[in-house]
């Protein structure tokens, strides 16, 4: 008896493969890179957020004890006399100021602003302005992205 002998598989990818194998990946990463940077973006944003909170408690604890707000944050456990930073790799530095007496009138006003740095600065700067005048507590803390008094909320 006669036996044919076949074809050989090929063994391998085609180019056709190959090309489509990486338009593909090209496709995919040209869509996850561009959300992954706007989650980063967020994410070190809520840092932020949590920490002009952090700053803001500490400010109402010195008060308690001493009855008035301090800028010098080495008073509330900071590093820096006028600014600190906030994360692990420095993309906020915190600052603390007092808002004069013309615009608050009891003179128990402070802003906390966090100011972004390498490729969060992008993103703006948060503020948290506390003002003890207002008597409704909803009105006290004014939280804002972008520049003081635009309106726009941190998130």
């Amino acid at each position: 008896m006669k036996t044919c002998v076949g074809l050989q598989p090929a063994k391998g990818i085609s180019l056709i493969e190959l090309l489509v194998t990486m338009a593909i990946a090209s496709i995919t990463a040209a869509i996850i890179v561009p959300e992954y940077s706007a989650y980063r973006l967020r994410a070190q944003r809520l840092n932020a957020q949590s920490c002009l909170i952090e700053l803001a408690r500490k400010q109402e604890a010195y008060f308690v004890r001493h009855h008035h707000y301090v800028i010098d944050l080495r008073s509330l456990g900071y590093d820096a006399e006028n600014a600190a930073s906030c994360g692990s790799a420095h993309q906020y530095r915190l600052t603390a100021t007092l808002v004069d007496a013309t615009t608050c009138p009891l003179n128990r006003c402070y802003r906390l602003s966090a100011i972004p740095s390498g490729a969060q600065a992008a993103d703006g700067a948060l503020y948290l302005t506390h003002d003890a005048s207002q008597t409704d507590a909803n009105n006290r803390l004014k939280k804002e992205r972008g520049n003081p008094g635009s309106g726009k909320p941190w998130n």
